[in-house]
Parts: C-alpha cells; sequence; structure tokens
C-alpha cells in the first residue's frame, strides 16, 4: 500500500482537535480534583481554628471562676479584718456597725464574684460562636469545592463533545446544507476507488 501525504495532512487537524479536546477535558478534571482538595484543606483549617476558639472559653471560663473565688476571698478576708479591729476596740459583732460593714463587705465580695463569672462566661459565649461560625464556614468550603468539581466535569465533557460535534462538522457530511461540513475530498477519493469487480487479485 502506497503512502499519500495528502491523507495524512488531512489527518493533521483531526489529530489536533481530539488531543485538544482530551487535553481541555483532562485539565477540567484535574482543576475539579484541585477544588475538592482545597475545600477539604480550607476545613480542616477552619476545624483546627474552631477548636482553639472552643479551648480559648474554656480557659476563659476557668479564669473567671478563680476570679470570682478569689473575690470571695478578699472580701472574707475584709470581714474578718472588721472583727478583728471591731473586737480590739471593745466592740463585737452583734455591733450595728459592725454588722453593717460587714453585710456591705460580703455584699460587694458577692458583687464582684458575679461580675467575674458573668464577664468569663460571655467572653466564652462570643467563642463559642465564632468555633460555630469557622466550623460552618469550612462545611461551605469544602461544599463549595464538590460543586466547583461538578461544574468542571461538566465542562470536562462538554470539552470532548466540542471537540468530537468539531470533527462531525468538518468530515460527517461534507458540504450539506444542515452542517456546512466539508468532506468532499473524502468522498472524492472513495468514488475513485476502483470496484470489486476489476481489482487484479493477482497484485495483492
Amino acid at each position: 500500500m502506497n503512502f499519500d501525504i495528502s491523507n495524512f495532512k488531512a489527518m493533521v487537524p483531526a489529530a489536533f482537535t481530539i488531543f485538544g479536546a482530551l487535553g481541555e477535558s483532562r485539565g477540567n478534571l484535574q482543576m475539579g480534583e484541585q477544588s475538592i482538595i482545597a475545600g477539604q484543606r480550607r476545613k480542616v483549617a477552619s476545624q483546627f481554628e474552631a477548636e482553639q476558639y472552643l479551648i480559648n472559653a474554656g480557659q476563659t471560663v476557668a479564669a473567671s471562676q478563680r476570679q470570682a473565688a478569689e473575690a470571695r476571698r478578699q472580701a472574707g478576708l475584709v470581714e474578718s479584718r472588721i472583727l478583728a479591729v471591731a473586737a480590739a476596740g471593745g466592740g463585737g459583732a452583734s455591733d450595728p456597725t459592725i454588722i453593717n460593714l460587714i453585710s456591705k463587705t460580703h455584699a460587694r465580695g458577692a458583687y464582684n464574684s458575679a461580675v467575674a463569672l458573668y464577664q468569663g462566661e460571655d467572653q466564652a459565649r462570643s467563642m463559642r460562636m465564632a468555633a460555630a461560625a469557622k466550623n460552618y464556614e469550612g462545611a461551605m468550603a469544602e461544599e463549595a469545592g464538590y460543586l466547583k468539581d461538578q461544574s468542571y466535569r461538566s465542562a470536562a465533557g462538554m470539552a470532548v463533545l466540542k471537540g468530537a460535534g468539531s470533527l462531525f462538522n468538518k468530515y460527517g457530511f461534507g458540504n450539506d446544507s444542515k452542517t456546512g461540513g466539508n468532506s468532499a475530498p473524502i468522498r472524492e477519493s472513495v468514488a475513485e476507488m476502483p470496484s470489486a469487480s476489476n481489482w487484479n487479485w493477482d497484485e495483492v
């Protein structure tokens, strides 16, 4: 069989079309895979940040409890000091002035203790909300990665179809009024082929 350079030249554009379509499709698939990986990495990072917020919230509550305990302790020391001074001056715990001072000191200590607990819990609540927001952000990032992957996969399929359509348009129908393709050279080559009855089988 003789090699026809014209046939080879006709195959080159088709080959480039096929490889181009496959390359574009593969590129879209890789972009989709990278989108999933990026989304999963963002989710892990968000989960880490959320965990840090929760740890800080627990530490904040613990610190506020220590401050509350210290406020009560300081109030107790002041009350003891009041009683000691009253006893040294000849007074007693039943003295109205002493009772009033002790009552005010105790109330002040209880107030400071409650404020410390409230502030700590308020800060911890904000941190827990931030942790929940980070977890949600991570989940959305992961979902976005999968959605992008689906889009890239669709684009990959469309790239293959586009390449096939281009080949079909060029070589499928020739100068057909519906497709506008150009396969006249192919039809001409087929028309010029000898019929089977005229073949010289001794040369085959």
